[in-house]
């Protein structure tokens, strides 16, 4: 039997497609359960990526509490409790104190005693000039803060055997460079990262305020050049010549060469200040020529009124004064409240023929008489040392002698501080001088010394 190729071919294509239909049926039923499960694992995935989003912010809130504590920077004020490390020394009983104190130290005087004190620097009695207190009476402070290190002697210059000395040490200095350091580093790791971000923030600010550099300048200039032309022709001869013509005749020959010309001295010398007499205009300059400390200090002793003050000039030290206005002006010694005198300013017309008087005062202090009397039966030596004076007995007719073996001046004056009642009056008695007197009637004489009102005693004179 012969088979057409057409047929053949026909058969052949159908027996595929029919085995095709069986294998499509039996794999197509598999694919369709296992495309739900692959959308689950897709899910899985995404889901792992949000938690590693939500770790980076929880590092972000570390980074931000860490630049938190910035306040920290506090510790840096420390340093300044140290400036006031501050030493009391207390000006008693006529002594001043020997300190030890580190750099840096602020040390207040305050005078404890009812006498007047000063702290000076300076080997007594010659000051240094590194600090010198004014008068300090009785409750009076005065402070000084030492920023060298070194040995600074000083003393009283009213009392110049009151001597001490201030050793002043760097101890401090090392132990402040410690502690700097320290307060430093602290913030500075903390503050390192963040404030990164905000430096370059700041740094445009600053940039953009110099831009208003001062370019309105160059316009003034344009005016200037205008202005000295005109002030170039104005201060022409015409106006300078009338004034001096009119003006020398009148006022200039009159007042000011005569008063301003004229000078006086006065020498401040055994505890006595001199009564003047000057026309207006005078300049007065007092030299101290006593060992002593002294001012010249305008007021009712011991009250200054303001209109001068000298300030405590030691031995060979000089102070001036111009005389401007007249009238009667008291002044007195703060150191030594009894030293007075009086500056009397006249017009010069009436002050020509008066200025001899001023040397005829101070004669009549002379308490010399009260130690003349001869009948001396018994005598007593009293010495005056240590700023105390002896209760004294003694019988009619004794002698007593008084020495002062004390650096201070000092006096036996009679009476009840501080008044004195007039028996008897040393007057200033310096370092180994001495004072008689002899007491002829009974009787309790209390005394003083007039320099140093507090140093108070008796004498009881009996039968």
């Amino acid at each position: 039997m012969r088979v057409r190729p057409g047929l053949m071919v026909f058969v052949f294509t159908g027996i595929v497609a029919i085995v095709g239909l069986a294998c499509g049926q039996s794999t197509t039923p598999t694919p369709v359960p296992s495309q739900p499960a692959a959308p689950a694992a897709a899910p899985t995935a995404v889901a792992t990526q949000p938690p590693l989003a939500a770790a980076n912010p929880t590092a972000m809130p570390t980074a931000v509490t860490a630049s938190a504590p910035t306040p920290a920077r506090s510790p840096p004020a420390q340093p300044a409790p140290s400036s006031a490390n501050e030493v009391r020394s207390d000006i008693k009983d006529f002594v001043l104190e020997d300190l030890t104190v580190p750099v840096g130290t602020t040390v207040i005087w305050e005078n404890r005693d009812g006498a007047p004190h000063t702290t000076t620097s300076g080997n007594s009695p010659s000051p240094s000039g590194v600090w010198d207190s004014p008068l300090l009476r009785q409750g009076g402070a005065f402070q000084f803060t030492f920023d060298q290190p070194g040995s600074f002697p000083y003393f009283c210059t009213v009392h110049p055997d009151m001597v001490a000395t201030v050793t002043v040490t760097d101890s401090a200095s090392p132990a402040l460079a410690a502690a700097s350091p320290t307060a430093i580093s602290v913030p500075v790791p903390a503050a390192t990262q963040p404030p990164a971000t905000q430096t370059p923030a700041a740094l445009p600010s600053t940039t953009a305020t110099p831009a208003p550099t001062v370019t309105p300048t160059p316009q003034p200039v344009a005016n200037s050049p205008t202005v000295i032309p005109a002030a170039t022709p104005a201060p022409a001869a015409p106006t300078a010549t009338p004034v001096p013509a009119t003006a020398t005749p009148t006022t200039v020959p009159t007042s000011t060469p005569e008063p301003m010309g004229q000078t006086v001295d006065s020498d401040v010398v055994n505890f006595t200040l001199e009564d003047l007499n000057i026309p207006r205009g005078t300049t007065v300059t007092w030299h101290n020529l006593d060992a002593a400390p002294h001012t010249s200090t305008s007021g009712v002793s011991p009250t200054p009124s303001g209109v001068w003050d000298s300030g405590i000039f030691n031995q060979g030290g000089s102070f001036s004064f111009t005389f401007e206005e007249t009238g009667s002006f008291p002044y007195f010694c703060t150191v030594h409240p009894f030293m007075v005198g009086t500056i009397t300013v006249t017009e010069a017309e009436q002050a020509t023929a008066t200025p001899a008087p001023p040397v005829a005062t101070p004669v009549p202090p002379t308490p010399a008489p009260s130690a003349t009397p001869a009948p001396a039966a018994q005598t007593v030596e009293s010495s005056i040392i240590n700023f105390t004076l002896e209760n004294l007995n003694v019988s009619v007719g004794t002698m007593v002698t008084w020495e002062n073996f004390d650096g201070a001046p000092h006096t036996s004056t009679a009476g009840v501080s501080p008044n004195a009642s007039g028996e008897w009056d040393s007057g200033i008695l310096n370092m180994n001088q001495d004072f008689q007197f002899t007491f002829d009637e009974p009787g309790q004489f209390p005394y003083f010394c007039t320099v140093h009102p507090f140093m108070t005693a008796t004498v009881t004179v009996q039968n």
